[in-house]
């Protein structure tokens, strides 16, 4: 539950702030699969980490709500989010869950992100 707590926190700074992306990005295994709301998938190192990088530098800033529950074998992460888009400073707000599962070491294997429309 940490994990995807650290995550969803280092999410509303990653935006603007570096390091707050590189923390972010260690939460994941060198294997991880990353599915988005749209249902594109990106695995392994390079291709969850083009992904955020993108993310990040789309969304210029991003506030979090969230509420994490643990299954199982898996962490569920209720949540609502406002943010701004860098190109044309759109305000839009969001609700989903990201489902996620982790490895012995606490690092995310697979993680899916889903919204609510």
């Amino acid at each position: 539950m940490e994990t995807l707590t650290e995550y969803f926190t280092l999410s509303d700074s990653a935006c603007d702030n570096g390091d707050s992306l590189k923390k972010l990005l260690t939460l994941f295994a060198d294997e991880a699969v990353v599915t988005d709301n749209r249902g594109y998938v990106y695995r392994g190192r390079a291709q969850v980490d083009q992904f955020f990088n993108n993310f990040f530098t789309e969304n210029v800033k991003l506030k979090h709500i969230f509420e994490v529950h643990k299954q199982e074998n898996r962490v569920e992460v209720n949540w609502g989010v406002v943010g701004q888009k860098e190109n044309s400073q759109k305000i839009f707000a969001l609700t989903g869950t990201d489902l996620a599962m982790l490895n012995d070491q606490g690092k995310i294997i697979n993680l899916r992100v889903t919204t609510d429309h």
